[in-house]
């Protein structure tokens, strides 16, 4: 089974020869306008970021632009494009010949999983000491995409997972609910119990670890747990020094710009 194309380029309203400057400008004035912390419009807004998000996070990124740059000349040939088969297609891996995994509702296409991110890792399940039958299911780890906004309330997330049964092959379709605790960090994994692959014997089955990773925002950068926020000034305000409104992820706060900054 093939994954869809996407025109990247497309979707941010810019050109094949744009600067990394364009793309950002384009980003930006998209994100104010859908990005779902600060846009108006409700309806659909949030699926739009998503496909902005995705595609500046790999047209902003030299190698990753270039990876898909290569695949787009190859687009009308689809056999080459669409070799590879989608994480959740039955059977199992030529490389592990572990159940095949995927995971959906994470704010990233079929395409961007399938050629811009790592593959799903799948950890052994635990053997009990003195019962070789008995064996903890496989972990499966995935990645979510939360905005700078639900990093700071938290949120619950819908997401589907399909896995092959490593033994008919049949699809397992699974939905559940993903609770994203406020402050949860960039690349650091939930635990949640009992939705990866089962036990054998009388083994527990296993995790589902999916990874959070932030939404770029058209007006701040992450450093860690900090917010950095580029502030314009007229030349005699750094030189006299006031005070100036800046926005924050909840309300505008004043700050005290010294004089001679």
């Amino acid at each position: 089974m093939s994954v869809d194309f996407k025109d990247y380029y497309q979707t941010l309203g810019v050109e094949r020869t744009a600067t990394q400057a364009d793309i950002k400008k384009a980003f930006q004035a998209l994100a104010r306008r859908y990005h779902p912390d600060v846009t108006k419009e409700r309806d659909g807004a949030a699926d739009k970021f998503a496909a902005i998000n995705e595609a500046n996070e790999v047209l902003s990124d030299s190698a990753k632009r270039f990876k898909y740059d290569t695949l787009a000349s190859e687009h009308n040939e689809p056999a080459r494009l669409c070799a590879q088969q989608p994480r959740w297609q039955a059977g199992t891996s030529s490389k592990t010949g572990r159940p095949e995994f995927h995971f959906s509702g994470t704010g990233f296409s079929d395409f961007f999983e399938q050629y811009f991110t790592p593959s799903f890792e799948t950890r052994h399940g635990d053997t009990a000491e003195g019962y070789s039958s008995i064996r903890k299911g496989l972990d499966f780890e995935g990645e979510i995409l939360i905005t700078l906004g639900e990093v700071l309330r938290g949120t619950v997330r819908d997401v589907s997972v399909k896995r092959a049964d490593p033994l008919s092959g049949k699809i397992e379709p699974r939905s559940l609910k993903v609770r994203i605790p406020a402050g949860a960090q960039q690349a650091r994994p939930i635990r949640v119990p009992g939705k990866g692959s089962p036990g054998s014997g009388s083994g527990l089955s296993g995790y589902l670890y999916p990874r959070i990773r932030y939404g770029a925002h058209p007006e701040f950068q992450v450093n860690g747990s900090d917010l950095l926020f580029e502030l314009e000034l007229a030349p005699w305000d750094t030189m006299l020094g006031l005070k100036a409104k800046v926005p924050s992820l909840e309300s505008a706060i004043k700050v005290n710009i010294p004089a001679s900054t």
